[in-house]
């Protein structure tokens, strides 16, 4: 069986006449043209070309041969321009959603640099309502199999305080909790804890209580992860790398307080 390599070359002193030109033609040395030629011939059992006043020319027996090398090196350079368009973008689609809180500034630079690599990529940007953001992807408007990022609260964190409100809040509700029921049911412990510093229900007081305390759930359960506030009231808590595996969110990596 043919190589591609030697069909290239067959093809190429065809085109030329010449093992010389057929070599500057493909950017190899005369010899290899000749031994790739040598080879090709005991592959086939035939003689491919006869030598006319200097000149290679097809034989008689091999023109069947020679019409089926052009088909295929046509397809080969067929292959090679679809695989160009797929580099280009051109033909393909990216389909973006994103909430709005990242769709202003975010998004919009991502795009760009998307559009500075691919510039014939078709790119369909939507912009979503949190609550619709699992059904888009859900729905197959857009793909994320692959996508990395970080996350802070999340019903994934391989944490069982988390788990276990993870699993009552399924049960509860039939479906999963996002980042926002994680934050009201951590809350009113929080303010809890805070209220039981200051020693009163002043919302000032329990403002000045949270800077500097730290709320862990050994001590406080409800708070499912441990939190610092520092001196102007930001919270300092473990986060989390994740990525998107089988079209589920998967976390890879627990990452520490900012602050130790």
């Amino acid at each position: 069986m043919l190589t591609l390599r030697q069909i290239e070359v067959i093809r190429a002193i065809m085109v030329t006449g010449t093992v010389g030109g057929a070599a500057r033609l493909l950017n190899v040395s005369a010899p290899g043209v000749s031994r790739v030629m040598k080879h090709a011939k005991s592959v086939l059992g035939l003689k491919l070309f006869s030598r006319k006043g200097g000149r290679y020319a097809p034989t008689r027996e091999a023109g069947d041969i020679f019409s089926q090398i052009n088909g295929v090196y046509d397809k080969v350079g067929d292959l090679h321009y679809v695989v160009d368009r797929l580099k280009s973008g051109t033909d393909a689609e990216l389909r973006i959603g994103s909430v709005p809180s990242l769709s202003n500034v975010m998004v919009p630079r991502a795009i760009a640099d998307i559009r500075r690599r691919y510039p014939s990529l078709r790119i369909d940007f939507d912009v979503l309502k949190i609550e619709d953001a699992v059904d888009y992807l859900l729905l197959g408007k857009g793909e994320a199999e692959g996508v990395r990022g970080h996350v802070g609260l999340t019903v994934d964190a391989p944490i069982p305080a988390v788990q276990e409100f993870a699993k009552k809040f399924q049960a509860e509700f039939n479906e999963a909790s996002d980042h926002n029921g994680m934050k009201g049911y951590i809350a009113p412990y929080m303010i809890k804890a805070a209220a039981e510093k200051a020693g009163k229900l002043d919302p000032e007081a329990i403002a000045d209580a949270l800077r500097g305390l730290t709320i862990s759930p050994d001590k406080t359960p409800g708070i499912l992860i441990e939190g610092t506030w520092d001196d102007t009231g930001e919270i300092d808590r473990i986060s989390f790398r994740a990525g998107v595996k089988g079209g589920k969110q998967v976390i890879t990596q627990t990452l520490p307080k900012l602050k130790q």
